[in-house]
């Protein structure tokens, strides 16, 4: 009778045992699918957004080899407008980069947003586009404005933040 309760639990605990280790495994593939596609992905995403004079822009009109940040931000969003305001101040540090500002808000908030910080006066560094799809945004599952997400050369994701950062960090990051 004892060996058949031995045998009985020893049946019992390794049942167990798959069944937990199984359950794990499955748990371990279901968090990855629970990432935002941009890590993922960790490229430059496909993306079609609408510049200021109402041209498509995509991924392909990046320029090559070149690091790239891609700052999701909102014309309303205090925080975007500091981050900005320091990315222009150190524009001349950004020589060698591209910039790609994206907003959701319509063509015309976006113009002038540009004006306000005369973004257009840098046009070999700053795209500024708009995105009224939302489809970056949710590439990004952006939660908290402004996003940034810096590229290197090959077009391979280095670097990604929420909020505010200063131009000191995002340039450590643009460096080719």
């Amino acid at each position: 009778m004892q060996i058949f309760r031995l045998r009985t639990y020893m049946f019992c605990t390794a049942m167990l045992a798959v069944v937990l280790a199984c359950g794990f495994s499955a748990h371990a593939q279901d968090n990855t699918s629970d990432q935002p596609l941009f890590l993922r992905y960790p490229t430059i995403p496909h993306f079609s957004v609408i510049t200021a004079d109402g041209k498509t822009f995509t991924e392909k009109d990046l320029k090559k080899n070149i690091p790239t940040l891609i700052f999701l931000f909102s014309v309303d969003c205090e925080h975007c407008h500091h981050e900005t305001e320091d990315i222009v101040q150190h524009i001349k540090q950004f020589k060698g980069t591209q910039i790609l500002m994206v907003t959701h808000f319509p063509v015309n908030d976006m113009i002038q947003y540009t004006h306000d910080y005369h973004l257009d006066q840098y046009p070999k560094i700053i795209t500024v586009a708009t995105d009224e799809k939302r489809w970056l945004l949710s590439f990004y599952r952006l939660h908290f404005f402004p996003g940034l997400y810096i590229y290197n050369s090959r077009q391979e994701l280095v670097y990604h933040a929420e909020g505010t950062r200063p131009a000191d960090t995002l340039l450590h990051y643009l460096k080719p």
